[in-house]
């Protein structure tokens, strides 16, 4: 089965489970930590293209009370295009993947919303088109801001927009989440 449907249905199927059990929902039972675990897609938009690419993205985290928390982060490409070999002159690398840890703030709007914030960093991996160059990895930073919906006690989806300082990226994602 394509990597693609399978994700989308990974997703839908989660988002359907929120939304059939929300009728339930508690939030405000939750406990003051927490860990979370979230998986999701979307678009990124790199400077190399200026067109957006579909992306996976992946999401551990521990939440210290209402308002902070840490996550390690992960996103990728789904299919990388590279633009179009610059020689004789020097390599254009094209965003791969990013992964890195980032501090995250929550402003509770209400039982069942969260406007957040994020700033960290992390390692971009970037490949070119150009034959015979290799891949690179560099440092970079990120910082984004989001909405969170707490639908039943022990699920969330967000939606979340983030930037890569160096390399020039704004991902856009939508991730479901579930807290114990």
């Amino acid at each position: 089965m394509n990597s693609k449907i399978t994700r989308a249905a990974i997703l839908a199927a989660l988002a359907g489970l929120g939304l059939v059990t929300a009728v339930q929902a508690e939030p405000g039972r939750q406990p003051p930590t927490y860990f979370q675990v979230g998986l999701g897609g979307g678009v990124a938009e790199t400077h190399t293209h200026g067109s957006n690419q579909g992306t996976s993205e992946a999401m551990v985290g521990f939440r210290f009370n209402q308002y902070v928390g840490v996550q390690a982060v992960a996103f990728q490409i789904n299919d990388v295009v590279h633009a179009p070999s610059t020689l004789p002159g020097p390599p254009v690398y094209d965003f791969d993947r990013f992964w890195g840890a980032q501090l995250v703030g929550f402003i509770p709007c209400t039982p069942y919303w969260d406007i957040f914030g994020e700033i960290g960093g992390g390692q971009v991996h970037s490949t070119s088109g150009t034959p015979g160059v290799a891949a690179q990895d560099k440092g970079d930073g990120l910082t984004g801001a989001g909405l969170r919906w707490q639908i039943v006690d022990h699920f969330a989806l967000s939606l979340g927009f983030s930037y890569l300082w160096n390399i020039k990226v704004m991902h856009t994602g939508l991730r479901a989440e579930v807290n114990f």
